[in-house]
């Protein structure tokens, strides 16, 4: 554990990081994030007021920790004004220093101080999954094929502010309509089979979207759907396949 009466010298990869917090704040969704890094993995589980849960378990190749070090826990808020400071660095590596209130980032002639936030104002999420034992309805890989359909999607629903996704005929679709405007025009994409059948729900444009601007383009990801028919809502999880990414969007109410 990091003694915060003393000062460590570290190492930082300034991209890398950068899209860490990209990915735990879900594109910069929700407004503060805390890591904690230890010498093999950096973990990370926030939520969001608007139905987002973001869980990050990954390999920590990109701060180096001192060696006396064995864990550290970083809070900030206002994550794109963080990621702003670090992209003023030219350099790939940057010198990190951590003390009880702050790191300082350093690199030749320039060097930045960060102060912490209080750890408590931070959404985190501490479980693994929002519910043990989710059924899905229906699991797909996103490949070339889904990710062209949502293209489509995602440019004429980008004015209607939501994107639905569903089973009619036991076949999986993702569409852009208003289901309160019956002369609301549509596009409805069919992606695949399903055992399941007439389910539908509604899904915020911006939030699915932030989720997918956020997937590593050559890693591979599947999307899962769960649906609770008592309640009438659903939820969509996007994870990679070691699950060292996972991410939660609960549908929406309209």
């Amino acid at each position: 554990m990091l003694d915060l009466h003393d000062v460590y010298a570290m190492k930082l990869k300034v991209d890398d990081f950068i899209t860490l917090v990209r990915k735990a704040t879900v594109d910069y969704k929700i407004d503060s994030f805390m890591f904690n890094v230890t010498q093999d993995k950096i973990n990370s589980g926030l939520r969001s007021s608007e139905g987002i849960i973001s869980i990050l378990s990954i390999p920590n190749d990109i701060i180096r920790l001192d060696k006396n070090t064995t864990e550290l826990s970083l809070p900030f808020s206002d994550p794109r004004n963080f990621t702003t400071y670090l992209q003023l660095f030219d350099d790939k590596e940057v010198d990190l220093k951590v003390d009880t209130e702050k790191i300082r980032i350093q690199s030749g002639r320039q060097s930045s101080n960060i102060f912490f936030c209080h750890p408590d104002i931070v959404p985190v999420f501490s479980k693994t999954s929002p519910r043990e034992g989710l059924l899905y309805f229906y699991e797909t890989n996103i490949n070339d094929d889904f990710l062209a359909y949502f293209s489509k999607i995602k440019k004429v629903s980008v004015k209607i502010g939501k994107v639905y996704i569903g089973v009619e005929n036991c076949m999986f679709y993702i569409e852009s309509s208003d289901s309160r405007n019956n002369y609301a025009n549509t596009l409805r994409c069919d992606i695949g089979e399903c055992k399941s059948d007439n389910k539908k729900m509604c899904l915020d444009y911006k939030n699915l979207v932030s989720i997918f601007n956020i997937l590593t383009s050559d890693v591979n990801y599947k999307f899962s759907c769960v649906y609770d028919d008592e309640q009438d809502l659903g939820m969509v999880q996007i994870e990679n396949e070691d699950k060292s990414e996972k991410y939660y969007l609960s549908s929406i109410m309209e």
